[in-house]
């Protein structure tokens, strides 16, 4: 017998024919046979069997197991195994919990003939993996004060979790061809709020372990969620691992690398950052609450590159390796060559790591800061160049340059400013307090000759400060602005305190040889003064006073008094001030008219950027004269009282 196929000339035989189909139905029969024997609880129970076996001391749970005799329309055989979970838990150690949904075991059936089972690829889909790391309990025994211990450190804590078992992937590769990861989630216990999810990864036993993944690591925030992408390379031979991690960061860029030793523990790794945005960083970091306020660094980049090596079981012995780290940006540039970092560490340099700092701009990174540092009076920062020696927040030391500061001063509503072109600044903190130093001043126009020293809190803004200046000239702007015209070499010596920013108290003394203004002039005028919250008490001492015509209070003097003379001249004066915020009064003012030898008495009062008034008792043409004066507006006016207006 023969049948046509179609209208072609092939042709099959009847005795083909019945064989295929007799092999047809013997592969069914098979076929269902050994899947109803390998679908009984003794497969189920084997499972376990081996499990248990192959991970002693884990507690093992598994829902139905099926076995499967194709892979889609492919022929294959392996068993499905349904809600697996895997735990392990042991305090001072890392345990941790392994709950699997479903899970496709493909079974390799060449391995029989060695006389084992060997899995092909694993795949774990909506796997969920939790990590713990449990203290041991205490015994119960009372402490004494001699047995009690310091709180572990970060490494001491961290220690326990990189214990993990020596695995070689030879070993693997006997039962195993590779695991395929998706949708993979790691948690871990001490932090709920991190995860990892794999989205897929694939890690290959052959004679060499193969991991390539693509993982997200997530923070969760009470407003929302942290993301960043991970792409992990993989490469494991006996117990030695080296991975390989790039992570983009906006414009920036992370790269991790290293190798692994799990035999010893021993590990060597390396960090290149690359242009990483510091405002994104800094706000992430707000964010998880690592630090305690938003900061708003704008427009600059960090770069940085780290090695370490050592033992994971001691992590604090082996520092990080910092090297060309650097900030670039709007806000100036700072660079670290080299330092070795210990971040599990108080303090996290045991030698100094020293910065170069130039240009940093102040006024900007403060206003990022969110932070009032100095006084009101100072308009401008401007920016700092120089050094920082830097071991931990209460111990480290500042030496450079601040340039182009501009300080405000004010006079009857009229503003000026005074700008500073170079400071030389050295700053030291020592367990909380806060030394600096200010000399090597050059004023604009002006000189200085001198030094300003600070010990300040950490606010920066309270603390005491000492003046010690031999010679002080502001521009001549500024000195008309201050007294209506200009000094010699005016000499400061004092002590004070700061409190808030502003001042609090002070107590020194103020000399100027020779002082002058448009119509006047001074020698010898000494200034004893203190001051104490809202008020300032001056005590002052001048040789001689001389006004001539070209003052503008010169004519309103000579008219009212009928003093003929070209000038006057006043000596031995001597006056006590009280002056506030809101004004002042001149508790006394005595003086010796120069022509006649006669003593001259004023008493008087001003409020700020308003009037002052006055009354004035002098000897003119033998007489005893009383006269009110008051100024306004730079206008005086000078009014002879009667007598009876003296009582």
């Amino acid at each position: 017998m023969r049948i046509l196929r179609g209208k072609s000339n092939l042709e099959v035989s009847s005795h083909g024919f019945a064989l295929f189909v007799f092999g047809l139905i013997l592969a069914t029969f098979i076929g269902g046979a050994v899947r109803t024997l390998l679908s009984s609880n003794r497969i189920h129970e084997r499972i376990v069997r081996e499990l248990a076996r192959a991970f002693p001391g884990h507690e093992i749970k598994i829902g139905e197991t099926e076995v499967l005799l194709s892979r889609g329309i492919w022929p294959g055989f392996g068993v499905q195994i349904s809600d697996l979970t895997l735990r392990k838990e042991a305090c001072g150690k890392l345990g941790f919990e392994l709950k699997v949904p479903s899970v496709i075991l493909p079974i390799n059936v060449f391995s029989f003939k060695d006389g084992h089972l060997r899995l092909g690829k694993v795949e774990l889909i909506s796997a969920h993996v939790h990590l713990d790391n449990k203290e041991c309990p205490d015994e119960p025994v009372a402490e004494s004060p001699a047995q009690m211990q310091p709180a572990p450190t970060m490494a001491q804590a961290a220690a326990p979790i990189m214990a993990l078992p020596a695995l070689t992937w030879q070993e693997l590769r006997r039962f195993i061809d590779g695991v395929a990861l998706y949708d993979f989630t790691l948690t871990y216990e001490q932090d709920p709020t991190w995860r990892l999810i794999f989205d897929s990864a694939r890690f290959r036993f052959g004679r060499e372990l193969r991991i390539n993944a693509l993982v997200k690591a997530i923070k969760t925030l009470p407003f929302g969620t942290i993301e960043h992408g991970l792409d992990i390379r993989g490469r494991g031979e006996g117990s030695l691992l080296e991975w390989n991690v790039t992570s983009d960061f906006k414009e920036g860029r992370i790269h991790w690398r290293g190798q692994w030793d799990m035999s010893s523990q021993s590990a060597a790794s390396s960090v290149e950052i690359s242009q990483l945005p510091i405002k994104d960083v800094l706000n992430e970091l707000y964010q998880m609450d690592i630090i305690d306020r938003e900061v708003q660094i704008r427009a600059s980049w960090l770069s940085c590159g780290g090695q370490w090596e050592g033992s994971l079981l001691k992590l604090s012995e082996n520092p990080v390796r910092l090297s060309d780290c650097k900030i670039e940006g709007a806000y100036g540039g700072i660079h670290l060559e080299e330092a070795d970092l210990y971040p599990f560490e108080q303090s996290p340099f045991k030698v100094p790591a020293e910065f170069r700092i130039k240009g940093l701009k102040l006024q900007p990174l403060v206003e990022a800061l969110n932070r009032k540092v100095l006084p009101t009076v100072i308009a401008k920062l401007g920016s700092w160049s120089g050094q920082v020696r830097f071991m931990n927040k209460n111990v480290w030391s500042v030496d450079g340059l601040l340039e182009s500061m501009e300080v405000v001063f004010s006079n009857q509503s009229v503003r000026g400013k005074q700008l500073i072109r170079k400071i030389r600044t050295k700053v030291e903190k020592v367990e909380g307090l806060i030394a600096a130093r200010l000399d090597q001043v050059q004023i604009v126009n002006g000189e200085f000759d001198g030094a300003l020293e600070f010990q300040l809190a950490d606010d920066w803004r309270s603390g005491s400060f000492t003046s010690n200046i031999n010679n002080l000239r502001f521009s001549p702007p500024v000195e008309d602005l201050l007294i209506g015209g200009g000094w010699s070499a005016l000499k400061v010596q004092g002590q004070g305190r700061l409190n808030g920013g502003e001042l609090s108290e002070w107590k020194g003394t103020i000399e100027i040889p020779e002082l002058h203004g448009s119509g006047w002039a001074g020698e010898d005028l000494v200034v004893e003064g203190k001051y104490v919250p809202g008020l300032f008490q001056i005590n002052a001492r001048m040789s001689q006073v001389r006004m001539t015509p070209a003052s503008k209070y010169f004519p309103v003097i000579r008219e009212r008094t009928g003093i003929d003379s070209d000038s006057l001249r006043w000596q031995q004066l001597r006056s006590k001030v009280e002056i506030r915020n809101n004004g002042g009064d001149i508790l006394s003012l005595t003086a010796i008219e120069a022509g006649s030898g006669k003593p001259w008495q004023a008493r008087g009062t001003w409020q700020r950027d308003r009037e002052l008034l006055a009354s004035v008792n002098g000897m003119v043409d033998g007489r005893s004269r009383l006269f009110a004066i008051r100024i306004e507006k730079g206008l005086m006016t000078m009014d002879e009282q009667p007598p009876t207006a003296a009582h």
